[in-house]
């Protein structure tokens, strides 16, 4: 009789952590960053839309992310094929308080600041300079 609980066990454990590995692969594979006509659009989890007349500054941060942050909310994994994936809000040693949406951990990356947020964005290096260079040519438009 033990061995019909043993195994019912180990069947819901594993159904248990097969669930959540495709929960977790759908909102990170539903995470996303696009620029549009009036704003840069953070998709998922954890996003967010930054109107471009709300960017008080922007700049390529070339510093490595340490490995001690501090998640205060948010998703961090590191086994996702495109590197460590860091989603939502941290406390990190140089920014402070920010918002990570960190889909690739590529320098440089992209920080923001509004207002009322300190953003950094990795969706690699090549879309963050794009990302950067899109911001500008914005605000100099709206000059």
């Amino acid at each position: 009789m033990r061995e019909k609980g043993a195994k019912g066990n180990i069947l819901t454990s594993i159904s248990i952590v097969v669930f959540t590995i495709a929960v977790l692969f759908v909102l990170v594979s539903m995470a996303g960053v696009k620029a549009k006509t009036d704003a840069i659009v953070l998709k998922g989890l954890y996003g967010k839309t930054i109107p471009y007349t709300s960017i008080l500054s922007a700049e390529l941060y070339n510093t490595d992310l340490p490995l001690a942050m501090v998640k205060v909310n948010g998703i961090g994994l590191g086994f996702i094929e495109l590197g460590f994936i860091e989603l939502g809000f941290y406390r990190i040693k140089d920014l402070g308080s920010a918002r990570l949406f960190v889909l690739r951990r590529q320098k440089p990356y992209l920080l923001l600041r509004t207002s009322d947020d300190t953003i950094l964005i990795g969706a690699g290096a090549e879309k963050n300079r794009e990302l950067l260079e899109r911001i500008q040519s914005e605000k100099e438009a709206r000059q």
